[in-house]
């Protein structure tokens, strides 16, 4: 039988985020770092050339079930020479937060029940739940990239973030 490593959820952003607009993701000589930049080597991998292989993401939010938001996952990696940051788009959807309390994080934290996609032939998996009692999540391939970002943008709910583990 196969042994997989397990990886224990995490905020992508240390407090969450009241965006209302994506930002622009282009090739950078500077290395992605910084809010919702998640970094492999933090979570235990030995090398950047060793990388989990999916990305699991359940978005959650803050002011009323029914709020939306959206949320863009990126990967980066580096072309052959190491200098350059080049960003790949490997998820966009759309979120709506459902009736399931997430009171742990605070007053008015829902987690989603809804993610539809908004990026066609993006290779990830959605999963929504069929009732209001379970929190929704999308499974990403991470294709080999070097670190991974999340991005946000409020379509309604009043702030928004995500827990995110590897498999």
């Amino acid at each position: 039988m196969a042994q997989v490593k397990s990886f224990l959820f995490r905020d992508v952003l240390s407090s969450n985020s009241t965006s209302t607009a994506f930002t622009a993701k282009t090739p950078t000589a500077t290395e992605p770092s910084g809010t919702g930049v998640l970094d492999f080597t933090a979570i235990g991998v030995r090398t950047t050339y060793e990388v989990p292989e999916t990305l699991v993401v359940v978005p959650y939010g803050t002011d009323a079930a029914n709020e939306t938001f959206a949320m863009r996952i990126w990967g980066w990696t580096q072309d052959e020479s190491d200098s350059i940051w080049i960003p790949r788009l490997l998820s966009g959807v759309a979120c709506t937060l459902g009736n399931v309390s997430y009171a742990a994080k605070g007053t008015n934290h829902f987690l989603c029940d809804t993610v539809t996609s908004v990026v066609d032939g993006a290779g990830h998996t959605l999963r929504s739940p069929t009732s209001d009692l379970a929190s929704a999540q999308i499974e990403v391939p991470t294709q080999g990239v070097r670190k991974i970002e999340l991005d946000f943008d409020s379509t309604g709910a009043a702030a928004m973030n995500a827990l995110y583990r590897f498999m």
